[in-house]
């Protein structure tokens, strides 16, 4: 992010890469800082709601290096999203996954770390939540719980204790603590929080799979909530053939089936030539047959 406008919640990027469009699909991590240079920075959920290819048109004309940068914002892009955490401790990762603000009703929040699997986080792990007078501790059953948020709530804090005595792969007492200062009169914009530097990350909801049309089968995606496909590539096998497989690994390299423990993928595609080939010796024309295997390292 290298400008902010004056006045409204909009941001000038630099140094772009990937796509940004302001549909439902498409989501923002920005790095904000409560207190700059301790463990209150937090990455915090936002929506892209406009995009403008023109620096004028979207209100942020120059990059605000300072000093005589005469850099340009190659998009300008708006976000809406909520007050940062005031208040992040501890290993365990607690992310809300919806508005955390007055009256939000119910929001969902998922615990995560990287050596407990989501189911998990069970009846071992004790949990603390105070939102103003609504105040439960409890047991766990899955990485998801949700807290109610009234209209008049001024905070909410939670709180996920781990026993290394109930987790074998924990060395020792393993915590995550989040708070959040829902009437602080300081700021009504998350962006108030993000300083001119701050990375951004964009995110596009996307489902890919295998889907069959005129006969065939496809390598197609559905972004966001689509009904249907979007052809990519193909044709390829048919799914009985493997044409499209993911290989899930852990951090040791074993096949694994748990997602959280996934930090490695293989992608095979196995395809075939759009008609059939003729072959030598008079046997009759086939289709021709190769194999893609792309291997993600995932990031973070």
């Amino acid at each position: 992010m290298c400008a902010k406008h004056t006045s409204q919640p909009r941001v000038g990027l630099w140094r772009v890469s990937g796509e940004f469009a302001a549909t439902s699909a498409d989501s923002t991590l920005v790095l904000a800082l409560r207190d700059e240079g301790t463990s209150d920075d937090s990455w915090v959920r936002g929506m892209v709601t406009k995009v403008w290819a023109s620096p004028s048109a979207g209100g942020v004309t120059a990059c605000d290096w300072g000093g005589s940068s005469s850099a340009v914002p190659e998009l300008v892009v708006e976000i809406l999203g909520d007050q940062p955490p005031g208040g992040v401790d501890g290993e365990i990762t607690i992310t809300p996954l919806g508005p955390v603000k007055a009256g939000a009703g119910w929001v969902t929040f998922e615990a995560s770390h990287p050596d407990v699997a989501c189911s998990e986080f069970d009846s071992r792990a004790d949990l603390y939540v105070q939102a103003d007078e609504w105040n439960y501790d409890g047991s766990m059953s899955g990485c998801t719980f949700n807290v109610y948020i009234d209209g008049d709530a001024q905070q909410v804090q939670i709180q996920i204790d781990l026993a290394d005595e109930d987790y074998p792969q924990l060395s020792d007492d393993t915590k995550g603590q989040v708070k959040w200062i829902l009437d602080d009169p300081s700021s009504t914009d998350f962006l108030d929080f993000v300083a001119v530097g701050a990375p951004l990350r964009a995110f596009r909801r996307v489902q890919y799979g295998i889907y069959q049309e005129g006969g065939r089968w496809w390598l197609g995606r559905k972004v966001g909530s689509s009904a249907s496909y979007e052809r990519l590539t193909g044709p390829l096998r048919a799914p009985a053939d493997s044409g499209l497989k993911f290989i899930y690994y852990d951090e040791s390299g074993t096949t694994t089936n748990n997602p959280a423990q996934v930090r490695l993928v293989d992608i095979v595609l196995r395809g075939e030539s759009i008609g059939k080939v003729p072959r030598a010796g008079g046997m009759a024309p086939s289709f021709q047959q190769d194999t893609l295997t792309i291997r993600v390292k995932l990031r973070g």
